[in-house]
C-alpha cells in the first residue's frame, strides 16, 4: 500500500536555486513508490514545477541567518492540520542532493520513537567524546563526556505514526 509522505522544504532567498534540481531527484529516488506532497516554504514569485499537484507553494517571509534555520519548526507549524494526513514526515535542506534510491529502510519505526535523522557529516565515525555536544552542567542540552551516542544534522529528519498531535 502507498503511504502518504510529506516533505518539508525552505526555500528562500538564494537557496531557491536549489529547487530545481532537488524536486526531479526527490521524485526519482526518495520513496518513488509513494505519494509525496511538497510542502515549500518559499519567497520566490515563481517556483520551477509549481503548476505540479503534488507541490504546495507556501508563502514564507526570508527570517536571515539564524533565524530561518532555527524558526524552520515554527514554520512547519503553520502547516499543522495538513501534515496530520500524513503517514511519514520528512525535512530536506534546501541543498539536498539525491544520488540514488532511497527506501523504505529510511521510513522510522517504534523502535526508533518513530523519529530519524542523518548522521552530522563532520562527526560521521567519531566517538561521542569528539562530539560537540554542550558540556555545561547548567544547560537543558547537557550531555556530559561519556555519555551520547549520536550527533544528527539538521540537513535530514523525519518522522512518522502519527507523532503530530
Amino acid at each position: 500500500m502507498k503511504k502518504k509522505i510529506a516533505v518539508l522544504y525552505i526555500a528562500t532567498g538564494r537557496y531557491v536555486c536549489f529547487w530545481d534540481e532537488f524536486y526531479p531527484g526527490c521524485e526519482k529516488y526518495f520513496l518513488p513508490e509513494d505519494n509525496k506532497t511538497y510542502f515549500v516554504f518559499t519567497d520566490a514569485e515563481k517556483l520551477k514545477y509549481e503548476e505540479n499537484k503534488n507541490i504546495l507553494k507556501i508563502y514564507q517571509k526570508k527570517l536571515g541567518w539564524p533565524y530561518d534555520t532555527m524558526m524552520r519548526f515554527e514554520i512547519f507549524l503553520s502547516q499543522k492540520e495538513k501534515l496530520k494526513e500524513y503517514d511519514y514526515i520528512f525535512f530536506f535542506n534546501a541543498n539536498t542532493k539525491f544520488l540514488s534510491k532511497v527506501g523504505e529502510e529510511i521510513l522510522p519505526s517504534a523502535e526508533n520513537d518513530f523519529l530519524m535523522t542523518g548522521s552530522h557529516p563532520a562527526f560521521y565515525n567519531k566517538q561521542p567524546d569528539e562530539f560537540t555536544y554542550d558540556r555545561n552542567p547548567k544547560s537543558q542540552a547537557y550531555i556530559p563526556y561519556g555519555a551520547g551516542k549520536h550527533y544528527a544534522t539538521g540537513a535530514l529528519n523525519g518522522g512518522g505514526g502519527g507523532f503530530i498531535s
